[in-house]
């Protein structure tokens, strides 16, 4: 990405993946647009490249995935970096700020309890009619933790309490709110405990397919191709032009890896904030995504040599993805003879795939890489 159109392309992707709007609510028009935008973004004109082993035991698992058109996504806890896919946040810290923050706002607190605690909840309230008790509790602003109680008042009404009865009901359920604060503090710190514990379920959730920028890496051939007696695949993204909506709305979660060093550690509380306020700042809501995003797309400046993109989805029910993007295998010289090579030429042949092979030149110490006849 080095022309400042691309650069700016990429954030107004970044800004519409991760933005506001969930990806699911996108309209036709809104996914096209944002595919279109993602093929420009793509190095390589729309190609990215997966290195892989003609190894026993991994092999078959490789070949089933390119004969029957789909990627296998792991999920982010079994990759081989224990950082990637994390927030970095110092726990301790972040456990203050979230327990300052909902104490600092009761009502905030309250609501937080209710939603996040896993703690039992002591409710001991008396009164017969828990829906409307329910509905009153929904009257609090959660932005100044204040009852409306002109808008409780009508729900009362609804319900054929008049307006002495339903200013005593608010009395006690305003009471209720305050002694069930008191009564569960010991749920704050289950509510704190899930958010500076939320790398596991992050990790859990999180279902990546890691690619490179280049077919060229010596040191992927050596890392990932089982030091260079294996292959590497050609995903061409153009190809997906004529796939459905539903794949093109997954496949538009496709990135490019951060590598840094020095990454400002996240604070939840802006995320805390927004989901406990009503959800109405939309600029907070942009604000903590695009650090979210930042955070998970980063990875450590050692790994930068992998030149990565990756398309990053979430709770999948099967991590078999029916993405058919191969359009060339790069083969190694020097295993190229071996049975495997030969039955995945044979799959290129019968799909229209190219081959390449990467031939060692020793005299000016390089790699060529030849069309094979």
């Amino acid at each position: 990405m080095n022309d400042q159109r691309t650069v700016d392309l990429y954030q107004k992707h970044i800004e519409t993946i991760f933005g506001i709007k969930k990806i699911d609510d996108f309209s036709n028009e809104e996914v096209e647009d944002a595919f279109s935008v993602l093929l420009e973004i793509l190095p390589n004109e729309g190609k990215l490249y997966k290195y892989r082993s003609f190894e026993i035991g991994k092999f078959e698992n490789y070949y089933d995935a390119l004969e029957n058109g789909y990627l296998w996504f792991p999920q982010a806890e079994s990759l081989n970096d224990d950082f990637d896919t994390v927030l970095r946040f110092d726990p301790l810290t972040e456990a203050e700020n979230i327990r300052d923050y909902l104490l600092a706002n009761p009502r905030l607190y309250f609501k937080a309890i209710m939603t996040y605690s896993t703690t039992p909840i002591k409710i001991g309230y008396d009164e017969r009619d828990q829906s409307a008790f329910q509905e009153v509790i929904d009257c609090y602003d959660l932005a100044t933790g204040e009852l409306n109680r002109s808008k409780a008042r009508k729900l009362l009404a609804k319900k054929g309490i008049n307006t002495p009865k339903a200013i005593e009901y608010l009395n006690q359920v305003d009471t209720f709110v305050e002694e069930f604060i008191t009564n569960n503090q010991d749920a704050l710190e289950k509510v704190v405990e899930n958010f500076v514990n939320i790398n596991l379920a992050i990790r859990r959730d999180s279902y990546i397919y890691s690619m490179s920028e280049t077919y060229e890496s010596n040191p992927l051939w050596a890392f990932y191709a089982n030091n260079n007696q294996g292959f590497c695949i050609e995903y061409d993204f153009n190809k997906a032009k004529g796939f459905d909506i539903e794949k093109k709305k997954m496949l538009i979660n496709t990135y490019g890896v951060i590598y840094s060093d020095d990454v400002k550690p996240y604070s939840f509380v802006d995320v805390l904030k927004f989901l406990l306020t009503g959800k109405k700042d939309n600029a907070l809501h942009l604000k903590a995504n695009l650090e979210l995003f930042a955070q998970l797309m980063t990875k450590q400046q050692d790994w930068s040599f992998e030149k990565e993109w990756r398309i990053m989805l979430t709770n999948l029910n099967d991590n078999k993805v029916p993405f058919d993007l191969v359009s060339r295998i790069v083969i190694d010289e020097r295993a190229v003879e071996s049975n495997e090579a030969k039955i995945l030429i044979d799959l290129c042949r019968k799909r229209g795939w190219g081959v390449l092979i990467r031939k060692t030149q020793f005299i000016n110490v390089a790699h060529k890489f030849e069309e094979l006849v």
